[in-house]
């Protein structure tokens, strides 16, 4: 929390970069753990994430049948695990805890992530304790809201946690549930509604909402590359959110270090990307490069 605060103090007041100014701290939201990389919404994912300075895993819940919140993206496994014994068509929330323990997530991606199982989220939690470097985003995609709070405050881990919902009312939940969350919606639809679906967030005052993400599809022929919201529209969105003490987060389908660059002299300080150790190693070649 004291990272998130310093931050959103620093994007009340910051200004482009110049030649002389130090390059202002990144963070990227690696999500699914990092699924370009990692099996997807696995403890090796996690790890991975942790491991590179500015990503901050993001994995995805639902709740098994006995109740456990687990890490996994779709209702069944059949695209991310194999089992022996268990049908993968099942849904995670008609199993047991035990019966998808049986599910191999690793090996689908790579065999030299064999036996990696779908994890409880309270083995997460469990590697956070005492680590307040280490944050989390939680994707609420089948679970009870409380039940996770619940779980949260088990760990003592409320500082170190963000969520993310696409429902602007789950969003004003969660902030009414607990007012200090900190919450991130996105908007992935074309240029026209996405402006479109922005100003009814603007109209609503981003209620409960602390990080908006654009997904951000670049143009034909780059690289380098440009996209289809242009830079003047970004620093008008970027400005309209520091009013409210709120961080733009970019989804970039395609990224160089010419266009990291831009957008961190814009001021964008967020990002979410499938590939975060290429991202973060592309993003050390944009601070390398001469204004």
């Amino acid at each position: 929390m004291i990272r998130w605060m310093a931050l959103a103090m620093l994007a009340l007041t910051a200004t482009a970069a110049t030649a002389d100014e130090p390059a202002p701290q990144v963070f990227f939201q690696s999500h699914r753990g990092g699924l370009e990389e990692v099996p997807e919404n696995t403890l090796p994912a996690v790890e991975h994430a942790w491991s590179i300075p500015g990503a901050v895993p993001e994995v995805d819940l639902r709740t098994t049948a006995d109740g456990v919140i687990v890490c996994l993206h779709d209702r069944t496994l059949e695209r991310t695990a194999v089992s022996d014994t268990q049908d993968p068509k099942s849904y995670v929330d008609k199993l047991n805890y035990e019966q998808l323990r049986a599910f191999d997530a690793g090996v689908t991606f790579n065999a030299s992530f064999k036996g990696t199982p779908v994890p409880a989220l309270e083995e997460l939690f469990i590697r956070m304790v005492a680590k307040p470097q280490r944050e989390l985003y939680l994707d609420l995609k089948g679970v009870k809201l409380e039940q996770v709070v619940t779980l949260i405050d088990k760990y003592n881990l409320r500082d170190q946690i963000l969520f993310v919902h696409g429902s602007p009312t789950m969003c004003k939940k969660l902030s009414e549930l607990w007012p200090k969350a900190r919450v991130m919606t996105w908007i992935s639809d074309p240029p026209d509604v996405l402006r479109e679906r922005f100003e009814k967030l603007a109209a609503d005052e981003f209620s409960g909402v602390m990080q908006l993400q654009f997904h951000l599809h670049a143009k034909p022929g780059g690289p380098p590359y440009t996209y289809e919201l242009d830079d003047e529209y970004l620093k008008q969105v970027i400005a309209r959110l520091r009013g409210k003490n709120i961080q733009l987060q970019l989804r970039l389908f395609e990224f160089d270090p010419q266009a990291l660059r831009r957008f961190r002299d814009m001021g964008v300080q967020w990002y979410v990307t499938d590939a975060p150790k290429a991202f973060h190693d592309t993003l050390m070649l944009a601070n390398s490069l001469t204004p």
